[in-house]
């Protein structure tokens, strides 16, 4: 049976603080509470969770989204015997907390990526003082994390909360995987204040979708900040040189607007910005474009009714796209 140890784990808090035990559970059946209003403890230990663990000894997964999770997508998790299971669970079960973290509770980010938003977030005091309640009730729980996440819905470099709570962060565990998500633009920038992690296990997964600047800033939303991302990229290449980072992956999310650009992008990542892996993610029917199928389908060019979903196949059996980097994050297999 397979067996995925998140609801034992790990806990995903997003924006408004709203708490599932994983960004790939379904939305909202899978909610655990939400942080702004309940403790770590109580919802670490409430019903709802307690049914996501049931729901993987069962095997019937039936809160987890197979189009976004890919684990289930590339069926990559371990297969136990019942024994093997029960022992697995019996093991998770000792972590009265959670030890591996997801922070992407803060939506604040320097982009306005048209698969996301529409505008550039703007916070204010109502959704501040929301954000400081969150990463209170967070910060204690890190210093014994094995998995820090930070940030899924925002900029991590763009986000006060986010480099004030890595900031203060130490935790015990030196092989703790630091893992900072971000579209690339401020890494060099605010690189300072986070330093200190380099004596941990970072890896840095930079989502920048093209290296054309014309391609790149139509997908930052008409952001003009191509050349710092560029320099950031290499920054970030010199450091995995230097060891200082321990992985690095870099993002396309594959729309009508970038596929075309694919083989070039791999090459790029792997050979110019020393990426570890290249992950080629599809476009997801989360925020804005869950509420407009039209735009959905426009730059969906995975699926066989888009127009141009014949030459996306020729592009995505381009040799390189075979390469042992590349991460297909559904796990697709495209024949022509």
């Amino acid at each position: 049976m397979k067996y995925c140890s998140r609801p034992w784990t790990h806990m995903y808090v997003g924006p408004d603080g709203v708490v599932k035990n994983c960004s790939w559970i379904k939305f909202p059946e899978g909610n655990l509470g939400n942080l702004v209003d309940s403790s770590v403890e109580e919802l670490w230990n409430g019903d709802m969770i307690k049914n996501i663990r049931d729901s993987i000894e069962d095997g019937s997964y039936k809160y987890c989204d197979e189009e976004s999770c890919p684990l289930l997508g590339n069926d990559s998790l371990p297969d136990l015997s019942s024994e093997e299971l029960k022992n697995a669970v019996k093991k998770d079960s000792l972590n009265n907390f959670p030890i591996e973290f997801n922070m992407a509770y803060d939506y604040v980010c320097n982009h306005a990526c048209p698969t996301c938003r529409d505008t550039v977030f703007k916070s204010d005091k109502v959704y501040t003082n929301k954000i400081d309640k969150i990463e209170n009730e967070l910060l204690p729980y890190l210093d014994n994390a094995i998995l820090i996440m930070a940030s899924g819905n925002g900029d991590l470099f763009s986000s006060k909360s986010m480099l004030n709570m890595l900031g203060a962060a130490q935790p015990k565990n030196k092989d703790c995987v630091i893992l900072l998500e971000t579209n690339g633009a401020l890494i060099e920038s605010k690189w300072d204040k986070i330093k200190h992690l380099e004596d941990y296990q970072i890896h840095a997964v930079v989502t920048p979708n093209s290296y054309e600047e014309e391609t790149y800033t139509l997908l930052t939303g008409g952001i003009a900040s191509y050349q710092t991302t560029m320099d950031s990229l290499k920054f970030l290449a010199k450091l995995r040189l230097e060891n200082k980072v321990s992985k690095i992956k870099l993002n396309m999310v594959v729309q009508d607007t970038n596929f075309r650009e694919i083989p070039s992008f791999v090459d790029r990542s792997i050979n110019e910005f020393n990426a570890d892996i290249v992950q080629l993610k599809p476009v997801l029917r989360w925020w804005r474009l869950s509420e407009d199928d039209a735009d959905y389908n426009r730059r969906n060019v995975r699926s066989p009714l888009h127009p141009s979903h014949k030459e996306f196949i020729d592009v995505i059996n381009d040799p390189i796209c075979k390469n042992p980097k590349v991460y297909h994050w559904n796990g697709e297999n495209f024949e022509n």
